[in-house]
């Protein structure tokens, strides 16, 4: 990665070679995994890989093909990149299980690098091994495992989100300090008393604070280098030691280069004053000698890369040049709801030359983001903290991962609404419930009031038990439909009014009992107008009843289907779209999961069947969601083993 980002490419190629021949394993369980420790002979010390490595190894291949071009042979640096990805996301799947211990390099269900792909070791993680940043971009640039691209790199993009949620269960809540091994919950993992601060977490805040840096996707890093730096500040800044339990009692009297560096990078994410002793501290720091030269020397010369802006993505097109391209202009802003403290903004997504990473909103000619509005990533926010009954001009700006920034948006101008009610509003009522599918109740009420601002309904699972609030609904809605339910089960419901002033009170209880569900097999034809549908119609067409999705929003819901215990590895659509580009996606527990089959019909306007795999193979009985990136019509489908 230095070499890379040093514009280094005969030693990057020498090094690549020599990790290559010698590290990398050949025709045994451990194929396409490096070795994480060799002589310099080449032997492998330890066969088991270091999945850090594997990380830093893939992400390095892909620039250094952006950045110089690809060769042949091992020179093909993407090839190379995919490779290894395909290897660490699927090397079940090309080993056809766990064989001889071995096994993935991220957890599919957690969505994070495990420690070792090996054994028990694969059952926890090292928060120095989690690289939101790194997944960010294989979310954008991995081709995927046997085609399909489109389910790995929504892996990659998920796996992205779940390291930042990771980070903050991972840290201690007042030193920031985090342990070097962690269960996928972020507790401490104490395996070889590595449950402390000590070697492998200095790096974690380096990593967390480049993913800010590239992609200001989190705001919460910025609390948690912060938190790190103001324990360290406290602790002296120039004598804190180099291992503390998380609570922060000190193990060590020894000081360390290595944090001392990393403590600087995290710098990248700091919001106080306070992180500028950390600079200065790498600055006066002299090149590591002795014993452990190779760790402390590298982490420091990675932090002079950070801080000092030249830890670079290298994406498609820049051809080894820095990236100072700006985003294109967001498009389009709009107001589309104001209350009295909020307005909330749409616009068009601005496009760049590797990737937009956010967008800020601006009040007026303020150059601080407006609240609600800062550094997010959709193409809609809500801005808080306004005042009643006045009028506000805004802005969007876009914002790449190297920081630069677009032309300002066209301006928006909205006045928000008068100040709430005194009153509370007037209780709704004739509240009933009827279930309307094994897992489904379709709620309706009255409403009773003018000047509500939304519903809050709440349910509770038989009678007497505890009330939870499930959903809310917008003002002057009376119905809801409460779906994923247990069938044969009974359900009470109850729905409040509420503004700004206070609540109604409830209405009238109502209880209904889901139906008891009837298992279907996924190896037989399952009907598209069977399912739970959201956001859908229906048309007589292709000799029978057919299911129209609109795309986002539109969905399919189809409860109690039995893949058995081997697993469904493909399926079929009886499928029919004019928009090209579509994607049908199968997958499991809820609509908002990653997808576990995507199928890519044709778009002729014609009737065909389009079969694709599935991966990971859905098991047991489920509740799957059919769901579309564009309009497509759905007769049926099936899967097979």
């Amino acid at each position: 990665m230095i070499a890379v980002q040093m514009n280094k490419k005969a030693e990057f190629d020498a090094l690549w070679n020599w990790a290559k021949s010698n590290m990398q394993h050949q025709k045994t369980s451990r194929s396409g995994y490096f070795c994480w420790q060799a002589s310099e002979s080449g032997s492998c010390m330890d066969d088991n890989p270091a999945t850090d490595g594997e990380e830093y190894f893939a992400t390095a291949l892909f620039f250094a093909g952006n950045r110089w071009g690809n060769g042949t042979g091992i020179f093909n640096y993407t090839a190379e990149a995919n490779g290894i990805l395909n290897t660490m996301l699927h090397k079940q799947d090309i080993n056809g299980g766990v064989v001889d211990s071995v096994t993935n390099m991220f957890d599919t269900k957690a969505k994070l690098p495990v420690f070792v792909p090996y054994g028990n070791a694969a059952q926890f993680s090292d928060p120095s091994y989690v690289l939101p940043a790194f997944y960010e971009l294989w979310s954008r640039w991995a081709d995927g495992y046997q085609g399909n691209q489109a389910a790995d790199r929504q892996f990659w993009h998920d796996a992205a989100t779940a390291g930042r949620a990771f980070f903050t269960k991972a840290t201690n809540a007042t030193t920031g300090l985090n342990p070097d091994y962690a269960e996928f919950t972020g507790a401490p993992n104490n395996t070889g008393n590595h449950g402390d601060f000590r070697f492998d977490a200095w790096r974690t805040a380096v990593n967390w604070s480049v993913d800010y840096a590239w992609w200001a996707a989190d705001p919460a890093q910025k609390t948690l280098t912060d938190r790190l730096q103001g324990f360290f500040t406290a602790q002296g800044a120039n004598a804190y030691v180099n291992q503390y339990s998380l609570s922060g009692t000190s193990l060590s009297s020894d000081r360390s280069p290595g944090l001392i560096a990393s403590n600087a990078a995290a710098s990248l994410a700091a919001s106080k004053q306070q992180a500028w002793p950390f600079v200065q501290a790498l600055w006066n720091l002299q090149p590591p000698t002795g014993q452990y030269r190779y760790y402390d020397g590298l982490l420091n010369f990675m932090a002079l890369l950070h801080t000092s802006g030249n830890f670079r993505i290298y994406g498609p097109g820049t051809g080894g040049t820095a990236d100072t391209t700006a985003p294109t202009a967001p498009g389009a802003l709009t107001v589309t709801a104001t209350t009295a403290t909020t307005a909330t903004l749409s616009w068009t997504a601005s496009s760049d030359d590797t990737a937009v990473a956010s967008y800020t909103a601006y009040t007026g000619t303020a150059t601080n983001g407006a609240p609600g509005c800062t550094q997010v990533t959709a193409t809609s926010c809500t801005i808080t903290g306004l005042s009643p009954q006045s009028t506000y001009t805004f802005t969007v700006k876009a914002r790449d991962a190297a920081g630069n920034i677009s032309a300002a948006s066209n301006s928006a101008t909205a006045t928000t609404t008068p100040a709430g009610s005194s009153t509370a509003p007037a209780t709704p009522g004739n509240l009933t419930a009827t279930a309307s599918a094994a897992t489904s109740i379709a709620l309706a009420w009255s409403d009773n009031s003018t000047n509500e601002s939304g519903f809050e309904i709440e349910r509770t699972t038989g009678t007497g038990g505890t009330w939870t609030r499930i959903a809310t609904a917008a003002a002057n809605t009376t119905t809801y439909t409460d779906t994923a339910l247990t069938a044969g089960t009974t359900y009470a419901y109850r729905v409040r009014a509420v503004n700004d002033t206070g609540a109604s009170g409830y209405t009238n209880q109502a209880t209904a009992t889901t139906s008891t569900a009837t298992n279907r097999s996924a190896y037989q034809s399952i009907e598209a107008e069977a399912a739970t549908a959201t956001g859908v119609t229906t048309r007589s067409d292709d000799g029978g009843t057919v299911v129209q999705l609109t795309g986002t929003g539109s969905s399919l819901a189809l409860a109690n289907i039995d893949f058995g215990t081997t697993g469904a590895a493909s399926v079929s659509f009886r499928v029919s779209t004019t928009t090209p580009g579509v994607n049908l996606q199968v997958r499991v527990g809820s609509p908002t999961a990653s997808p576990a089959c995507t199928v890519y019909p044709d778009s002729n306007g014609t009737w065909h069947t389009k079969s694709n795999t599935c991966y990971p193979k859905p098991t047991g009985v489920q509740t799957i969601y059919i769901t579309a990136t564009g309009p497509a019509a759905i007769n049926s489908l099936v899967f097979k083993n």
